[in-house]
């Protein structure tokens, strides 16, 4: 059983660690390339962006830089509305951690473009991961940020469609199954109740 003794030598080991990280100049050979870019959020540098704001260590200009100049580079190749791997969910971090004043408009045009896709889809995707659900998330993040009500309009939008369409898929899983859909309804409800 840990004891707060023990959580906090584990708290300030990986602190320890995302420093390294950061002060690393070849950060780049640290990452994780199962995918395709190095800006991903679950294997690259927009999560490592983000668990240093989350732990209140700011200042890490030459990170956030990188990050941009890698999305940038990667153009609309990569998958964009993917929240571990995608464009989308790291100029969303990018956001959070530095609240660029264009970043909020490119990340409204690429919403809107990626959700007009999905939404004419023969087989739509309607997973947490990759599909409108994962849109929805980010528009609801974006709006806690921004207090802008257009990312609202796109969550409703994303919820909309999801009671309507009931949609089939795997019985749990939160990626691609009805627990990402459930989390992503839920937060729709309490964000509904936040806006009123």
């Amino acid at each position: 059983m840990l004891v707060n003794n023990d959580v906090k030598e584990i708290f300030e080991i990986g602190l320890q660690s995302l420093r390294t990280s950061v002060k690393d100049q070849n950060i780049k050979s640290k990452l994780t390339h199962y995918f395709e870019n190095d800006f991903s959020f679950a294997f690259g540098e927009s999560g490592i962006l983000y668990g240093l704001k989350i732990l209140g260590i700011e200042g890490n200009e030459q990170l956030l830089n990188k990050t941009m100049v890698s999305i940038k580079k990667q153009g609309d190749n990569s998958s964009i509305c993917s929240l571990s791997r995608g464009k989308l969910s790291a100029l969303v971090t990018l956001y959070y951690c530095k609240s660029y004043p264009t970043l909020e408009y490119q990340i409204m045009g690429l919403m809107t473009k990626k959700l007009s896709d999905l939404l004419i889809e023969e087989d739509m995707n309607f997973s947490l991961f990759n599909g409108i659900t994962s849109i929805g998330f980010l528009a609801i993040y974006m709006y806690k940020l921004t207090k802008n009500m257009y990312f609202i309009s796109v969550a409703k939008l994303v919820y909309d469609t999801l009671v309507k369409m009931q949609p089939c898929v795997s019985k749990y899983g939160l990626a691609y199954g009805h627990t990402g859909i459930a989390l992503f309804l839920i937060n729709s409800c309490v964000s509904k109740l936040e806006t009123c």
